[in-house]
Parts: C-alpha cells; sequence; structure tokens
C-alpha cells in the first residue's frame, strides 16, 4: 500500500475518559500498515508499553508528516498551537462529548488508512493572536495597527476564541472595543467573546453567537450579559484589528482567557489587541465528512 504520509505522530490528553483503549487500539492498526509511530512525551504515560519513542511537544515536526490527537475537541485545542507552529496536519479522533474538530470516531479507525493513503479533505483554520498593553504604551501609538510592533506585556493565540472576563465570576466589567481605529460601543458586561469560525460552536454558541461556516474569513464578536440591552453579536472581517480598552479606575480586575486553557489578567487601564495569527491549522477529514451533518447530529437538529 503506497502512503502519503509514514511517519505518525500521537497525542492525547490523559484525563479523558477511554484514551488508553483507543491508544492502543491506533496503535495497533497503525502497526498494520507498516508506519513510523512516534508518541509525544505526555501521552507516552498513557500507554507506557506501546514500544514507541516519545518525543517532546516541540520536537514533532523533526520526526513526524502527521499527528493525530485522541481526545475530545480540548485535546485537539491543545495540540493545535503545537501542530500550527510546526506546520503540521492533524486528523482528530474524538473521545469526547461533540466533537466539532475531532470527528473519527474510535469505532472508524480504518478511516485513518484512508487519509494516509491521500484520500482526505484539508481545511485551513486560521487563529487568533492576543497581545495585551499598559495603556501608557499604547499612548504613545497613533493607531491600532501601529500598536503591533510595540513589545506587548503578554501574548496568546488561540483556535476558538478569546474571551475577556472579569477576575471574580459574576461582577460586571467596563471596557471599549474599537475596530481598525474605529469606536464601536462602550460596554459593562460580563465580558466580550471574539470567536473564529471555529469557535463559533464553542462558547460563543453557549452566549447566543452565530454559528459561522469554517470556509468564512471572519470574526463573530459576542457580548457577554451587556447591561446595553440593544448589544448584539457582530460578523466583522477576520483581517480586521481590534482593541479592548480596560475602563481606568477602582473596578474589577479582568483577564483574557484564550481557547479555555491560557489565562492572564489585565492590568487596570490595560489595552488588548487582537488580530488574525499567520499561520493556520491544517485539519484533515475524511472524504465523506459534511459539516452540516456534524452540526445536526452533534446539536441535535434531527427529528
Amino acid at each position: 500500500m503506497s502512503l502519503m504520509f509514514n511517519k505518525i505522530g500521537l497525542m492525547a490528553r490523559q484525563r479523558t475518559s477511554g484514551i488508553a483503549n483507543t491508544l492502543n487500539a491506533l496503535v495497533q492498526y497503525l502497526h498494520t500498515l507498516k508506519v513510523r509511530v512516534i508518541v509525544e512525551q505526555e501521552t507516552l504515560k498513557v500507554i507506557p508499553n506501546c514500544g514507541f519513542p516519545g518525543i517532546i511537544n516541540g520536537d514533532l515536526s523533526k520526526y513526524c508528516e502527521l499527528l493525530i490527537v485522541v481526545g475530545g475537541d480540548g485535546s485537539l485545542l491543545n495540540a493545535a498551537r503545537s501542530a500550527t507552529q510546526q506546520h503540521l496536519p492533524v486528523i482528530g479522533i474524538n473521545r469526547g462529548t461533540l466533537g466539532f474538530l475531532t470527528d473519527i470516531l474510535p469505532n472508524k479507525i480504518g478511516k485513518i488508512g484512508e487519509i494516509l493513503q491521500g484520500k482526505f479533505l484539508e481545511e485551513q483554520r486560521f487563529l487568533l493572536e492576543s497581545n495585551i498593553y499598559s495603556q501608557a504604551t499604547l499612548a504613545e501609538c497613533y493607531t491600532e495597527r501601529e500598536a503591533l510592533s510595540v513589545r506587548s506585556l503578554g501574548s496568546t493565540i488561540a483556535l476558538n476564541d478569546v474571551v475577556l472576563l472579569a477576575a471574580k465570576v459574576g461582577h460586571l466589567i467596563d471596557f471599549t472595543l474599537r475596530i481598525n481605529d474605529t469606536m464601536v460601543c462602550d460596554y459593562r458586561a460580563d465580558g466580550l467573546i471574539i470567536s473564529t469560525p471555529t469557535g463559533s460552536t464553542a462558547y460563543a454558541l453557549a452566549a447566543n453567537g452565530p454559528i459561522v461556516h469554517p470556509s468564512l474569513d471572519v470574526l463573530a464578536v459576542v457580548p457577554m450579559f451587556s447591561h446595553n440591552l440593544s448589544s448584539r453579536p457582530i460578523v466583522i472581517s477576520a483581517n480586521d484589528v481590534l482593541k479592548i480598552s480596560i475602563t481606568v479606575g477602582d473596578g474589577e480586575l479582568v483577564k483574557l482567557v484564550s481557547d479555555g486553557q491560557d489565562e492572564i489578567t489585565i492590568p487596570r487601564g490595560g489595552e488588548i489587541v487582537v488580530k488574525k495569527a499567520t499561520k493556520k491549522l491544517r485539519l484533515l477529514h475524511p472524504l465523506d465528512y459534511d459539516y452540516f451533518e456534524a452540526l445536526r447530529v452533534k446539536l441535535g437538529w434531527e427529528r
């Protein structure tokens, strides 16, 4: 059998239910295909006796041509940033709940063989880059785009979303949103979600944001429980640059959370600049992948 990918990396989250069984079944299947298998170092703790070498996350691209992630969407989000930086294509095997990103079921592992032969659909999903600044630093910049060249206090990368929240649950925060130097709105709200199309079926969906097809080059901006009752989600170009300014004063401390994993505390009077990241995630699906079927099944739209 001629294969397009012959060096395969495996990654999983240890806490995901049933992960060891699926990993072992996958290892046995890949062994029959006679491909080289490398296991990410932390994943090796789940299947310590698999007989394959383990490598650290940052070295995956040195030894692998393709990364298979076993778990839920959270597992793939965790792997996405490494895969994106290393330009590795990714396949997801679903051991989670909804699984919009990890779409291959454990009892359909044979689909992996088809993908290795080159029979697949490839999507390129863009990510978001967020940078945190002090207000004093940004005051020296004339535009938000100029601010991108200033050294930030911290930065994050997100495949799904970046979320502005109060440091204490249930507390309101005051902030201003500008897009491409243009004032949009002053908010007093629980927070704000800036979502990619990939993340439109995640936290943004729970906040009544729109479902956005992953092929669209847009962002969804979703206010959370705003005191301005006319505040509604808006959809903008993914090439827009957003700046969120936290109101100066004795208000609540706020934080920025990326993909529900990375968290940065924002200083009072802080500024957040969000833009599209330059690198994209290469996500592979079987040839019979159907986005709308996934919506029907996972969101219960079928009768």
